[in-house]
């Protein structure tokens, strides 16, 4: 995993993993697999596999725990088809092993009890009693390692400890004196005179700095200078105050008030388009642009809350503004909806709306800024809130692109997409570039097949 991929987990990790599987599936898409391929080419694709089918076999299950992160995972048969094409014997398996073993540790981390957890789950709070146990261990595995140091270290101290103590100071003249041992403050360290404690002569030159300043002790202040001594602290706030422009506050306040406006505006924009494609939502239901008190109103109070976000076990509601702006379900249902699936609606395809999608599909059991989700299957929109794409995974998707073409032929490189989907029929993924049939991908450009790789031979093409 790279660290895109990890940042993503630690928030939510069905996302990474479906990003993951698009990855991996992309790669595999790029290269052709025979026996005459180079055999680093064959690991990575191999790898690339059994992460995918452990993805799979995961985001399948009704109730997935950490546990069902860790191999070994259901055989897959497209894995053992291309072992044999490539002529592959040993080494896959032991690809195989680790791949599934690091989808555990990827996705997992480990509590103070060296427990896992999922990667987006947060770790309960360590006992004070184990962070003073580890901070006492810390200390005794210092001394255990570092015990030579300690001991050199405090040799020194002690010689140092006995030579201060056998210093004694002396004076070289009779005239000089060492001002803490022998003469002390009395004697200075020039002469044996006394130091007067008689009242100093006053000092009448105005001169301040120099501690001479006659009667008092202190520094000579001009007696008509006294009544102009600078004001206190809380005066020259006071001033400060009542200098301060009235401009700047006027500035602050229409500051403010953007912001009041920017936030409504904002938080009206997260129901456009709701609003626009007049969702049918029944009464009582949560949906987007509900706030987070109708929230606990209906679900109750979240098994851990932050200003973005809502958990109920590991299901979760993110929040714009105090508004509902997506959610994911994973154990726990959210009583979160678009409408409800119309029996005579007709299957979505390129182009449709989230209004057209919700029709043919129902409420997503996740929706995120530019994509349903239904289980584990995705429907990507582009910018206009349109379908753009979707991946198939576990749970079928209402869709279909149709096709003019009546007499369907296999199709080759340079055949357009119409003729692939007339022979093929809607593909299990779809984007900008490419369609998918299982692991199969078919690669398109100016609206033609440029490339295409046939991992799970199931590709009608003219050989």
């Amino acid at each position: 995993m790279d660290n895109e991929l990890i940042k993503l987990a630690q928030s939510n990790i069905r996302e990474a993993m479906i990003a993951e599987f698009a990855k991996n599936r992309e790669m595999i898409g790029r290269h052709i697999m025979n026996r005459r391929t180079p055999r680093h080419i064959k690991e990575m694709v191999f790898y690339a596999m059994a992460r995918n089918n452990a993805i799979t076999y995961f985001l399948s299950l009704e109730n997935p725990s950490p546990s069902n992160l860790y191999p070994p995972f259901p055989t897959d048969q497209e894995y053992l088809k291309l072992m044999q094409r490539v002529g592959a014997t040993r080494y896959p398996f032991g690809i195989r092993y680790r791949a599934e073993r690091t989808f555990f540790e990827d996705y997992t981390h480990l509590d103070y009890k060296r427990k896992r957890h999922f990667l987006d789950a947060p770790l309960p709070n360590k006992p004070k009693i184990y962070q003073w146990l580890e901070y006492v261990g810390d200390v005794v595995v210092f001394i255990f390692t570092y015990w030579w140091v300690i001991a050199i270290g405090l040799v020194v101290l002690m010689y140092l400890g006995n030579r201060n103590d056998s210093v004694h100071y002396s004076g070289n003249s009779s005239t000089q004196h060492n001002t803490f041992n022998q003469g002390g403050i009395t004697d200075s360290n020039y002469s044996p005179s006394w130091s007067s404690d008689s009242v100093q002569i006053p000092d009448t030159s105005g001169q301040t700095g120099f501690g001479n300043s006659g009667m008092t002790g202190y520094d000579a202040v001009d007696e008509s200078e006294t009544d102009q001594s600078p004001s206190s602290d809380e005066e020259i706030n006071n001033e400060q105050e009542e200098a301060a422009p009235v401009a700047d506050i006027a500035a602050v306040s229409d500051q403010q008030e953007q912001t009041s406006n920017n936030s409504r505006i904002l938080a009206d924009s997260l129901l456009s388009d709701s609003n626009q494609e007049s969702f049918h939502v029944d009464k009582g239901r949560l949906t987007l642009g509900s706030t987070k008190e109708q929230v606990a109103k209906v679900l109750g109070n979240p098994d851990s809350a932050s200003d973005s976000s809502y958990t109920y076990g590991f299901s979760q509601i993110n929040f714009e503004n105090n508004k509902i702006v997506g959610w994911f379900t994973i154990d726990r249902p959210l009583e979160i909806s678009l409408g409800e699936k119309k029996d005579d609606a007709p299957p979505f395809t390129v182009g449709s709306s989230k209004k057209e999608v919700v029709d043919a599909m129902g409420t997503p059991s996740s929706l995120f800024n530019d994509a349903f989700e239904y289980q584990f299957s995705r429907i990507n929109f582009d910018s206009d809130n349109k379908v753009s794409g979707w991946t198939t995974i576990d749970e079928p998707l209402n869709v279909e692109i149709k096709s003019n073409i009546a007499d369907a032929h296999p199709f080759a490189i340079g055949s357009t997409l119409e003729e692939v989907v007339a022979i093929m029929g809607t593909p299990d993924s779809y984007s900008d570039d490419r369609i998918g049939y299982q692991f199969s991908v078919v690669f398109i450009q100016d609206g033609k097949v440029s490339q295409y790789s046939d991992i799970s031979h199931n590709l009608i093409t003219i050989e």
